[in-house]
């Protein structure tokens, strides 16, 4: 990872700031992103990123009693035509 934002960097995050989105800063000591409510830019000493969001998608049942061999699923099982919406868990994220 670089250590400094490019310019186009720069201008994302900030843009992102202003629409609302999460920024971090990257914590050199603790080599991690942390989460900030009110950034204090210091685009010559510190690092900003938006915030990564985890993604989401659908998992859907057997189909005609064929399953799917990707999912597995913990407690219970889905049906025939049955969906539900999984959300991914960002590790390493505060």
């Amino acid at each position: 990872m670089s250590e400094l934002n490019t310019l186009d960097e720069m201008i994302e995050v900030l843009q992102a700031y202003k629409a609302g989105k999460y920024i971090q800063v990257f914590h050199s000591l603790e080599k991690k992103w942390i989460d900030i409510n009110v950034p204090f830019w210091s685009f010559s000493v510190r690092k900003y990123r938006v915030k990564q969001e985890p993604r989401r998608f659908k998992v859907t049942g057997s189909v005609n009693g064929i399953r799917w061999r990707s999912c597995r699923c913990v407690n219970g099982s889905l049906g025939d035509g049955e969906e539900i919406e999984v959300i991914e868990i960002m590790k390493g994220e505060s």
